[in-house]
């Protein structure tokens, strides 16, 4: 999960160009189980024009009052940047663009919805993606 927030953060903050992640580094500090209410953050660190760094946090959340939450993972994912994008995927920009972001940022300016049918409540992407 860490590794995929954070590119999704660095293909978007560096242009939508192609992006791998070429270390990850997690500490697990608490477990979370199946059915578990998680929240999740990515945050750049560093967005540089050849490699991006981000922190990405998991939290389980209190089902009864969601603003109590208990951290259960944190991470550190550096990713080079600046990549073309091959031929057969340049279409996903557009994809992105018009079905993933408007859920995300419906996401972002919601309270949590309680589900009993899923794990992963929200997906957080701050800094400039809020500008």
């Amino acid at each position: 999960m860490a590794e995929a927030l954070a590119s999704l953060g660095a293909h978007m903050a560096g242009g939508f160009r192609r992006v791998a992640g070429i270390h990850l580094s997690i500490n697990h500090v608490k477990s979370a189980e199946l059915g578990d209410l998680v929240y999740a953050q990515a945050t750049p660190f560093n967005i540089g024009r050849t490699l991006q760094v981000w922190e990405v946090n998991l939290w389980k959340l209190d089902r009864s009052n969601t603003k109590n939450k208990t951290l259960i993972s944190s991470s550190k994912v550096t990713l080079l940047c600046n990549m073309d994008v091959p031929n057969h995927a340049k279409d996903a920009k557009e994809a992105l663009l018009k079905h993933v972001l408007p859920r995300l940022w419906k996401l972002l300016n919601e309270e949590p919805v309680l589900s009993s049918t899923s794990s992963v409540n929200s997906i957080i992407l701050d800094e400039e993606f809020s500008k």
